[in-house]
Parts: C-alpha cells; sequence; structure tokens
C-alpha cells in the first residue's frame, strides 16, 4: 500500500550562529540505509547465496515536504530520527509574498518536520548533496565543503573552508562521502579529487580522471582486516563520455580497476553509486545495475536488468538492499530475489538510507522536494 501525503508540513525556526574557530568555522544550534504493501511484481534475478533473505513487505508513504525545491541526501537514524538536506523552498507567514523562504536541512521526528538552513556566512553554495552519520551526535553534511556535527557537551557544528586547498578546478561540491569514523572520512570532490580528513587537516588524492566523482562507500575487509574505499566516476551526458572505478590506496593514490563491459559503446552506461560489503559482493549502479564477487580482478561485471537507472543503494548486508532511481523506481533484494513496488510510480529519488526496519528515500517530483519513507512489517 501506498499513501500519499502531500503538502502537509510544520515549520520550526532555529538560527545559527557563525563563530571564529581557528581555521573551521563553529555552528551554535540545534539538536543534532503499518499496512500490508502492495504486492509487487518479483524479479527472479538470483545472485550468489549469501545470508538469510529478508522481507520483502515495505508499507510505503509518499509525502511532500517543501513548496519548491530538490532533496539530495538522507540519513535514517533511527525511525523518530531522520534527516533529509538539498534545497527546500516554504511559503508561510513570515515570508514575502512570492518570495519563499530557503531551507538546507530538515529533521523528522516521527511526528512533524523542523526546517533549518546553515548560515550563508560559512560559504556554502545551496544545495547540499549529502549526509553520512555515525550516530545522532556525529554526522557529516556535504555541500561545497563538509560540515561536522558534533552533539554533547558541546552541541555545535564545525564548517570546513577548502579554499587553501588549492583544488583543481576549484575541486567542485561534494558529491558524497564515507568513513570508518570521523577521524578518518573521504569525500568524493565532482572535479577529479579525493579527500581523506585525519581529524585535523585534508589530504588530496589525486585520481587522474577528467570524469565526475559521484559515489563513495567503504568497509573492513574481514579477510585483510583493511579497510577497502571504492569510488566510481562518470560524465552524464557530456564529454568525455565513460566510467571508472578507483580503489583508494590508504590517503596517497588509487587504482584503477575494471569496469568492463560498462564502457562498450553496445552498452552505453553511466556509473551514479557503489555499494558494497568488502571481500563479498560488489554492486554499480548508474543507468544500470552491475555486481561482481571480486572487484580487483579483470572479468566482466554482471549486468542486473532492473526497470530504472540506479541513482542510490544503501543497506546492512547483501541480503538487505534498496536501490532507487527515477521514474519512482524502488526494489528491494532479499538475498535471493528482487522485488519493486507498482505503486511507486513518480519521482527521481537521488539518495536512500535504511536502519532495521525504517528506510527513507528522498528526491523530486516536478518542481518540489518529496521524501518516500517505508516501513517493513
Amino acid at each position: 500500500m501506498l499513501s500519499i501525503i502531500m503538502n502537509h508540513f510544520k515549520i520550526l525556526r532555529a538560527s545559527f550562529i557563525a563563530l571564529a574557530a581557528g581555521g573551521a568555522m563553529a555552528l551554535t544550534g540545534f539538536d543534532g540505509c503499518h499496512s500490508p504493501t502492495q504486492a509487487g511484481k518479483t524479479d527472479t534475478v538470483t545472485l550468489k547465496t549469501g545470508p538469510d533473505t529478508t522481507s520483502h513487505n515495505w508499507a510505503w508513504t509518499l509525502s511532500a515536504i517543501a513548496d519548491m525545491g530538490t532533496l539530495k541526501g538522507v540519513w535514517v537514524f533511527d525511525d523518530t530520527t531522520i534527516y533529509v538536506v538539498g534545497d527546500m523552498y516554504l511559503h508561510d507567514s513570515e515570508s514575502a509574498p512570492n518570495e519563499p523562504i530557503e531551507y538546507t536541512l530538515a529533521k523528522w521526528n516521527g511526528n512533524v518536520w523542523t526546517y533549518y538552513n546553515l548560515d550563508s556566512s560559512i560559504g556554502y553554495i545551496s544545495p547540499a548533496l549529502g549526509l553520512f552519520g555515525f550516530s545522532k551526535n556525529d554526522y557529516w553534511y556535504m555541500d561545497g565543503a563538509p560540515a561536522h556535527w558534533i552533539g554533547p557537551p558541546t552541541n555545535r557544528w564545525i564548517g570546513y573552508n577548502l579554499n587553501s586547498l588549492n583544488l583543481p578546478r576549484g575541486g567542485g561540491d561534494i558529491m558524497n562521502g564515507w568513513g570508518a569514523s570521523s577521524t578518518d572520512m573521504y569525500f568524493a570532490l565532482g572535479d577529479y579529487v579525493i579527500l581523506h580528513f585525519d581529524g585535523y587537516n585534508f589530504q588530496q588524492i589525486n585520481t587522474g580522471t577528467n570524469l565526475v566523482l559521484r559515489g563513495i562507500w567503504g568497509g573492513l575487509n574481514p579477510k585483510t582486516g583493511k579497510d577497502e574505499v571504492i569510488c566510481v566516476a562518470s560524465n552524464e551526458g557530456i564529454a568525455p563520455l565513460g566510467n571508472a572505478i578507483f580503489s583508494v590506496n590508504g590517503t596517497s593514490s588509487v587504482t584503477q580497476l575494471v569496469t568492463k563491459p560498462m564502457n562498450d559503446s553496445a552498452s552505453f552506461f553511466y556509473a551514479a553509486s557503489i555499494w558494497f560489503s568488502p571481500g563479498n559482493k560488489y554492486y554499480v549502479g548508474g543507468s544500470q545495475l552491475w555486481w561482481k564477487t571480486n572487484i580487483y580482478d579483470t572479468t566482466a561485471w554482471n549486468g542486473i536488468p532492473l526497470t530504472f537507472g540506479v541513482l542510490a543503494i544503501c543497506g546492512p548486508d547483501t541480503n538487505d538492499l534498496l536501490f532507487v532511481g527515477g521514474q519512482g523506481g524502488v526494489e528491494h533484494y532479499n538475498g535471493s530475489t528482487f522485488q519493486n513496488y507498482p505503486s511507486l510510480t513518480v519521482g527521481n529519488y537521488y539518495s536512500v538510507s535504511m536502519n532495521g526496519n525504517t528506510a527513507c528515500a528522498v528526491g523530486e517530483e516536478g518542481n518540489g522536494p518529496i521524501v518516500l519513507m517505508g516501513k517493513r512489517q
């Protein structure tokens, strides 16, 4: 079953005060991937046997949470703490006629949305593009530069200025991020560069590519005892066309990995997202979905024919994954089969997050930002 809630939102405001803090900007402020689903088509794509299967039984609720804008990032901490970021324009009693107020971050508390806007004095360029979290008191906001929320006892934002790094072509926006901790963070920038943050300093990791870095993910490989960090890059519809996949070597360099047949002229593909379980299974999404069990060998990627382009992937393990993208596309993989949800027919979803039996995908429909909430039965 799909419930649709349109334009029911409550505006609560919060102000951010910029404070000088050395080379960073500190901000004081705010606190802080059930009715039965409609039976969907089950795709009989069977992959390698893994953990026990999980339930496909998701109930979805679609909401428009602002008058105009788009959402690009989401993080589910629990069913009463969900953050979304992007561009959100709201008309209310305090806004002038035809001049809606812009917000870049909204928080769901299980009942209402609360809207925030990071102070423009820290130099961020709207819209925000991503979130990555460890806990409610330790998470990252990604835009033209990263900002880190640190909870009690300090309860503050720390915003970082990257201008001193002399990044190529200015570095571009931060498209995505992943980290083992907030003192071991990796950020994929739109213009060629991966940044590593050790808690004090940023270090550039040059990829040598002229493609846009779009997705990055990582995890501990139990076989090697080391973190794997992998980034995907592509140009969508602009020259030079092509795709690249990079394995990050610590904090110094990258190794380019096999992309065939993604770059074959007969199967044009743009890479937009990546998720993997280190040493087990690797997925790359874009204009279609690809997978491998060993990303480091020279064998070709295996294609999975979904009905939409996969722009984001999330999940706790290989038996519980969500894939989202254009044209209302949402599929769940339970370790054995894929299932789509025919009642979901609208929206382009750019990010998805899941925690237990709660999931959330965000994007846009027409000129407005949308949130798709999922609750597993």
